[in-house]
C-alpha cells in the first residue's frame, strides 16, 4: 500500500503520483561527464549558499515527474537531453537554467 501525493491512500498503487526522476542521467556512464561538465560550466548544483552539491544531478532544475517511467531513458532521450541542454549552455547560464 501507498501513499501518493495527496496523502490517501492508494491501495494498488494507481495513483498519478510520479516519483521525480533525474532528465539529465546520473546512471550511464558515458553521459554521465558529458551532463556533469554542462551542468558545472553553467552553475547547476549549487545551493542557494553557493557550496556546490556533492551530487550535482540532485539539482531540483534537473529532476522532473514522469508518470509511469521505471527504468533507464533510451539511447535517443540522452541525446535529445544533451543536445537541449547543449545548445541552451552555448547561449548562456541563464538560458541554461
Amino acid at each position: 500500500m501507498r501513499l501518493n501525493g495527496l496523502t490517501w491512500i492508494d491501495p494498488w498503487g494507481l495513483s498519478a503520483y510520479a516519483p521525480p526522476h533525474h532528465l539529465a542521467t546520473n546512471k550511464h556512464s558515458y553521459w554521465f561527464d558529458l551532463f556533469k561538465n554542462l551542468f558545472k560550466k553553467n552553475g547547476l548544483g549549487k545551493f542557494k549558499n553557493g557550496n556546490w552539491r556533492k551530487d550535482v544531478f540532485n539539482d531540483p532544475l534537473n529532476k522532473i515527474d514522469v508518470p509511469g517511467h521505471k527504468g533507464l531513458y533510451p539511447e535517443e532521450i540522452h541525446q535529445e537531453i544533451y543536445k537541449r541542454l547543449k545548445q541552451a549552455s552555448d547561449k548562456s547560464p541563464e538560458a541554461f537554467k
